[in-house]
């Protein structure tokens, strides 16, 4: 079994709870009158532009960060509120699209539910990524997610969560969670960190989105619903013709795997050293001739799960979860 302390398995076979709204947080207008100060310098009679950033500081309807502050936790692991000058997408060299699957990697929090749905959702459809997020040119953006109502209501509708540029991290190269995507002219890609510390806030911190349910991620970025289907329920040949017919219809696809230490030794082997039990994948490709399938870990690249046989992944994985195409 591989083991990576960076990142924990945390497939969750029941639904995450949904969060109910976003979270207060954030420095207030103390912090906010210390940074007009700063700007006026010269005193009395020196005068400063108003501009609609510095209006809003003022008027308290800008919080500047960090809007998620880093918990007491969190600082005795060495972190730190930490700001990541960058934009939202940056197009990589090897990349397709700006928005890219590569981009959302896997940090020390136990969520490669979240990570491996935002891999589905841009493999599928990078719009429907890039409709989340709102640059509002002053170090914040507006992130939606699909929230559900919850009680009598379950179905999803779109919350606005506005977050700053300021992260939990060791170093402005360091983050803690969610990593960095490729690097512009005008910073690091954050989308995945964006996204990431969204949902974050409307449960309250990040330790509140640790484990969870991979479909229940998906509908949150997508706002449709996902089906899921039991691998060993269908045989190699329709087990293929599903996943790659959903891959090719531009849904996105996402799994998850078994706990494997209740497994007998016997299915344990069957194991490849980058499936691990209780986590989360995103399948790239099934070679349906040879009845194998090619899997994107939310760790990164060097964790790739290569030609894997579909009769091993029927055995390790206990769900597949399905969305809906592109409106």
């Amino acid at each position: 079994m591989l083991a990576r302390a960076q990142a924990p398995t945390q497939e969750r076979q029941a639904p995450a709870q949904a969060p109910t709204g976003p979270a207060a947080g954030g420095r207030g207008n103390g912090f906010r009158a210390d940074r007009v100060k700063a700007m006026v310098q010269g005193g009395a009679g020196e005068q400063i532009a108003i501009t609609p950033d510095l209006a809003a500081m003022i008027s308290g309807a800008l919080v500047s960060g960090p809007d998620v502050p880093v918990t007491d936790e969190e600082k005795g692991k060495g972190y730190s509120d930490t700001q990541f000058k960058g934009t939202a997408f940056v197009k990589g060299a090897s990349d397709g699209n700006d928005i890219d699957p590569n981009d959302a990697v896997q940090g020390s929090l136990a969520n490669c539910y979240f990570i491996a749905a935002m891999e589905a959702v841009a493999r599928a459809n990078p719009e429907a990524i890039r409709k989340l997020i709102k640059d509002n040119g002053n170090g914040t953006f507006d992130v939606t997610l699909y929230i559900s109502g919850g009680g009598w209501s379950w179905k999803a509708s779109p919350k606005v969560y506005t977050v700053d540029d300021y992260f939990p991290g060791k170093s402005s190269s360091s983050p803690a969670y969610a990593k960095t995507g490729d690097t512009g002219e005008k910073g690091p890609e954050l989308w995945a960190m964006l996204l990431e510390k969204a949902y974050a806030k409307s449960k309250g911190s990040y330790k509140d989105i640790a484990w969870g349910n991979t479909g229940a991620a998906m509908e949150m970025l997508t706002g449709q619903g996902a089906q899921t289907i039991t691998p060993a329920s269908y045989s190699d040949e329709k087990l293929a013709e599903a996943i790659d017919k959903a891959i090719a219809e531009k849904r996105p696809v996402a799994c998850a795997t078994k706990d494997l230490e209740k497994e007998s030794e016997e299915v344990r082997k069957l194991a490849p050293s980058s499936v691990v039990g209780k986590h989360a994948y995103a399948p790239i490709s099934v070679n349906k001739d040879k009845k194998t399938i090619t899997l994107q870990n939310p760790w990164g690249a060097s964790y790739q799960v290569n030609d894997l046989p579909l009769s091993s992944f029927k055995k390790l994985y206990h769900s597949v979860y399905i969305g809906a195409a592109a409106k």
